[in-house]
């Protein structure tokens, strides 16, 4: 009895922490990178355009939006907590002294980031190909987004 309770309060606890930590990463994109909408898309389109990438690998469209609101949150809250699990594991490894040829520093330290970059980057080529075709398709009627209350209330909402 006291194992299964001590593993929900561990289940609480942690979702409570990573929930906790999600919205306030999500908190800190909304105000210091969507705010900023028109210059992120802008230099978005500047970079595709220098780096002469192909149409199938560009996440941002030359039409107005060059991309939604919860795309930018999606990804910018999906890079920097993997990125911020990427300095943990370097500042572990340091402080462990372990070597830089550990399996464990390798994965946590740069394939996982590289792999949630990838899916990131993926995700956000199908919100393009999604948005152009929905656009195409109709015409008249506008994209609907959502907003920052409805992305920090899916966080909370969702079951382990």
């Amino acid at each position: 009895m006291e194992e299964c309770l001590r593993g929900i309060c561990g289940e609480i606890c942690g979702k409570f922490v990573l929930n906790g930590l999600a919205t306030a990463v999500l908190f800190i994109i909304e105000k210091q990178i969507v705010q900023r909408r028109e210059l992120v898309i802008r230099l978005g389109r500047q970079a595709q355009r220098i780096l002469h990438m192909p149409e199938c690998l560009c996440v941002f469209t030359e039409e107005e939006p060059g991309m939604l609101d919860s795309d930018i949150r999606m990804a910018g809250t999906c890079l920097s907590i993997s990125y911020l699990f990427a300095s943990l594991a370097v500042l572990g490894a340091t402080t462990l002294r372990a070597s830089f040829r550990d399996p464990w520093v390798w994965t946590f330290g740069i394939a996982i980031p590289l792999c949630v970059s990838m899916l990131v980057w993926l995700m956000l080529i199908e919100s393009k190909r999604r948005r152009l075709c929905y656009t195409t398709l109709e015409a008249d009627q506008e994209i609907i987004d959502s907003s920052f209350e409805e992305d920090v209330h899916s966080f909370w909402s969702t079951t382990c």
